[in-house]
């Protein structure tokens, strides 16, 4: 078991944590992530609420937050 396990985790890294394309993907993926964050809680929060959070947020829930669960 320890062996595959070993094994397992020497190709994760190999193929997946290390991999210089999954990490520009990954990297591509914040970005658009981060936008669409800034965008909505920041610069366009009534375009936020009106066509995604009509009824608005929870009591103790901020703006932020609602966006980042959507």
């Amino acid at each position: 078991m320890e062996n595959a396990l070993h094994s397992l985790r020497e190709f994760l890294f190999e193929r997946v944590y290390d991999n210089p394309v999954v990490h520009n993907e990954l990297v591509k993926a914040e970005k658009v992530l981060e936008a669409l964050w800034q965008y909505y809680a920041r610069d366009n929060p009534e375009e936020f609420r009106r066509y995604y959070w009509p009824d608005g947020v929870s009591d103790g829930e901020s703006r932020e937050r609602a966006v980042a669960d959507f």
